[in-house]
């Protein structure tokens, strides 16, 4: 199993399409820096809005699960369409345990990449700023503790890659056309329904995350301007969001070994050469 966690995690780091994913992922802090140039004043409130805002809106909201659903849509399935997959089972592995040991390498190289953009972003914002008072508050202003925040961030960022490429990598496993329905799922349910003041939003990833989020910056609420009981419904107070994150990995990781045990890999003219 650790030879093919490293093949895993070398495959990743190789393929052409990490470094428009590593260029995708550098996006917000090349924004940052490009407007704190040209700006006249960017005060140490423009800096809270900005580094919220690209987070939450930005990087949580669709980055992440736009690159999740790359890598959880090619697990397997690049692999099946490439005919490679035999190699990877060639020693006296189950295929559920192929696919758990390759979710896990992707998820690490994934976190690891995503922890660097966050950081990044965030020296970006807050370099050479005066961040004391700069969260804006009912009436005035309340202190920033942004290293804080920042922590909170880099906490959530595995919980959420490794629930998005669960979900994505079942999706892979089940629909004929996964990038598809992917994209449709992300649209809908994610951005959508994951926004809007209805009972289904609790079954998001993205209601879960922000949930997780707002438990230690509550702050973050006044990033929307709308009427106190919708931010109630949005952003909801108590508990975390985390444990519901790891259960649907759980569920996820184990509807797809039973997919990928029982499931006929190629299709059926490549099956019977």
């Amino acid at each position: 199993m650790i030879p093919l966690f490293i093949f895993t995690a070398r495959q990743i780091l190789s393929q052409r399409r990490t470094l428009a994913i590593g260029a995708l992922l550098a996006f917000p802090a090349a924004v940052v820096m490009l407007v704190r140039t040209f700006a006249d004043d960017f005060s140490a409130r423009d800096a809270w809005e900005t580094f919220h805002g690209a987070m939450l809106f930005l990087v949580l909201m669709l980055i992440l699960p736009l690159v999740c659903m790359l890598h959880g849509n090619s697990l397997i399935g690049a692999e099946v369409e490439q005919r490679t997959f035999i190699y990877l089972a060639t020693r006296r592995m189950r295929r559920a345990t192929v696919l758990v040991v390759r979710f896990l390498a992707s998820t690490l190289v994934l976190t690891a990449l995503f922890e660097l953009a966050v950081t990044a972003l965030y020296f970006c914002v807050v370099s050479g700023m005066v961040l004391s008072h700069a969260a804006p508050a009912e009436r005035g202003t309340i202190a920033w503790d942004a290293a804080r925040d920042l922590r909170c961030y880099l906490a959530i960022v595995p919980f959420a890659i490794a629930a998005y490429l669960a979900v994505f990598t079942t999706f892979s496993l089940t629909f004929g056309r996964p990038i598809a329905f992917s994209i449709t799922y992300i649209a809908l349910v994610e951005l959508v329904v994951g926004n809007l003041p209805l009972p289904a939003r609790v079954y998001t990833l993205n209601h879960q995350i922000r949930a997780t989020l707002y438990r230690d910056m509550p702050q973050i609420n006044r990033m929307l301007e709308v009427p106190p009981a919708i931010l109630a419904d949005v952003f909801p107070a108590g508990g975390s969001g985390a444990w519901h994150l790891l259960a649907v990995v759980a569920v996820m990781l184990t509807l797809s070994s039973i997919l990928i045990s029982f499931r006929e890999l190629a299709p059926p003219r490549v099956a019977r050469e």
